[in-house]
C-alpha cells in the first residue's frame, strides 16, 4: 500500500469513525440536548446530562478519533502540514454530515447557535491535538502494522455501523425504568434539596412578586425549580451573553422567559409571575392552561405539576 493510499484511508476511516460514534450518543430529541428538558424521573435517575455530559458526549469521540489519525499519520512520517489537512478534510466531512445538517433544519436561534457551537468546538480540539504532535511524537500510539491495521478496520467499521443502525432501530426512547417506590424518594429529596437552595435565595422575592400578579406561589416555585434542574447557573450566565447577539432572543434568567436583553434571575422571576397572573385560586385546568402558556410541551406540563404536587404534600409552603 503506498503512502498516499494510506493518507486517503487514514481520512475516510476517521471521518467513518467520528460519524459513527455521532450515530451512537444520538438522541432522537426535537431539540439539542444542551437545549432540551429532562423529567424529574430523569434528572432524579442521573440521566440529566447538563452541560458538562453534553460537551463531553460531543467532543471526546472526535478528540479520541484525531488522536488515533494523528498518531498513524505520524508513524508514516507525514509532516505537520499534511498531518492538519488530513485532519481538517475528516472532522469537517463530519461536521458537514451532522451538524451543517442540524442548522440547515433548526427553527430557532438557540439550536442554530447550539450547532454552531459544537462545530467551532471540533475544529478546535482537532486543531489543538494535530498542533500537540509538533512537540510530542504521536507515533509511538500507532499500531506497528499500518497496512493490516487499515485492511482490518474496515471490516470493524463496517460491522459497527451495521450493529448501530440496527439498535438505531430498536432503540426504545422512554427513560429506564426503575422502583416505583425508589423513584418517588429520589424526585422528593431531588426537590426538596433544591427547593431549600432556593427559598434560601429567592423566595422573599418569589413571594412578592406572586402576590403582586396574583399568582400562585408554589406554582411559581415549581417552575424555577425545574428550571434550575435543566438550567444550572453556569449555563444561565452564558445564556445571558449569548442575548446580546444581533436577533438573538433565548429564555434567560432563572426563570427561563424569553428576552432580547440579559435578565437578572429576579427580573426573570417577575416576568414569569407576570405570565401566570390570576393563578393563585384556580382549578387544576386552569392551571395547565397557565403553564402552557409558558411552556406547551406535555412533559413539561407534567413535570410542572408534578413539583408543585410535592411542594403542596410536604406543605413546603403552607399555600396553595
Amino acid at each position: 500500500m503506498t503512502i498516499d493510499i494510506i493518507y486517503v484511508c487514514t481520512v475516510i476511516i476517521a471521518f467513518t469513525a467520528m460519524l459513527g460514534f455521532s450515530l451512537l450518543i444520538k438522541r432522537r430529541d426535537e431539540r439539542p440536548t444542551l437545549n432540551s428538558y429532562y423529567t424529574i424521573e430523569a434528572i432524579a435517575s442521573g440521566e440529566g446530562s447538563g452541560f458538562f455530559r453534553f460537551n463531553l458526549l460531543r467532543f471526546t469521540p472526535v478528540c479520541i478519533v484525531t488522536f488515533a489519525e494523528t498518531s498513524i499519520l505520524c508513524s508514516v512520517h507525514y509532516n505537520i502540514y499534511l498531518r492538519f489537512v488530513a485532519v481538517l478534510i475528516s472532522t469537517l466531512l463530519f461536521i458537514a454530515c451532522t451538524y451543517v445538517i442540524n442548522i440547515i433544519k433548526a427553527f430557532t436561534f438557540g439550536e442554530r447557535l447550539i450547532n454552531i457551537y459544537c462545530i467551532a468546538g471540533c475544529i478546535c480540539f482537532s486543531s489543538l491535538i494535530v498542533y500537540i504532535s509538533v512537540f510530542y511524537d504521536y507515533s509511538v500510539f500507532a499500531p506497528s502494522d499500518i497496512e493490516a491495521f487499515i485492511d482490518n478496520i474496515w471490516g470493524t467499521l463496517s460491522s459497527a455501523l451495521i450493529l448501530v443502525a440496527f439498535f438505531e432501530l430498536l432503540r426504545n426512547d422512554n427513560h429506564k425504568e426503575f422502583e416505583s417506590l425508589s423513584a418517588v424518594e429520589r424526585k422528593e429529596r431531588l426537590i426538596k434539596k433544591c427547593f431549600s437552595r432556593l427559598y434560601s435565595k429567592y423566595y422573599i422575592f418569589v413571594r412578592h412578586a406572586a402576590s403582586k400578579n396574583n399568582a400562585s406561589l408554589s406554582l411559581l416555585m415549581a417552575i424555577l425549580i425545574y428550571e434550575d434542574l435543566n438550567r444550572p447557573w453556569y449555563i444561565r450566565k452564558i445564556e445571558n451573553v449569548l442575548v446580546n447577539l444581533p436577533g438573538a432572543q433565548l429564555t434567560v434568567g432563572i426563570a427561563q422567559v424569553k428576552s432580547s436583553v440579559p435578565l437578572s434571575d429576579e427580573e426573570s422571576i417577575f416576568k414569569a409571575s407576570e405570565i401566570l397572573y390570576g393563578t393563585a385560586d384556580v382549578p387544576r385546568v386552569n392551571l395547565v392552561y397557565a403553564i402552557c402558556r409558558y411552556n406547551s410541551s406535555y412533559s413539561y406540563v407534567g413535570s410542572i405539576l408534578e413539583i408543585k404536587e410535592i411542594l403542596d404534600s410536604a406543605n413546603l409552603l403552607r399555600l396553595n
